[in-house]
């Protein structure tokens, strides 16, 4: 059964629909050994899929941080006096079993994976 590239890619775990698309567009996404010409291409399930180096090193810099939004802080774009999630992620709040180094502070582009307002826990 066919499948467009990208759903693949986030299937398998290669790298996201998103990251997929922009992986095509750079010719960084390669389909049986060539580059892909578009992630939105339908491609059999069991197509070999993979990324060139540049795009496996871009992967490998990524981080991935879980936090649990507490009552009463917004995920993002909130109102004025409601604080931010990501003010809470500063390495004193770091799990015991992180071993990573990253101060996530530090990281300019974080994202929400899913936007949830103040009231939501």
């Amino acid at each position: 059964m066919a499948e467009r590239l990208s759903s693949l890619c986030a299937r398998i775990g290669l790298c996201s629909r998103n990251e997929a698309t922009r992986f095509a567009r750079l010719g960084l996404l390669l389909v049986d050994g060539a580059p892909a010409k578009s992630a939105a291409a339908l491609v059999a399930a069991d197509t070999s899929v993979s990324l060139v180096e540049r795009a496996q090193r871009m992967q490998a810099s990524k981080v991935t941080i879980m936090l649990n939004k507490p009552l009463h802080y917004a995920s993002c774009r909130a109102p004025p006096g409601v604080p931010l999630a990501r003010k809470l992620l500063v390495p004193e709040n770091r799990a015991n079993a992180c071993h990573t180094k990253h101060d996530p502070r530090q990281l300019s582009k974080l994202d929400a994976a899913d936007v949830l307002d103040e009231s939501t826990p």
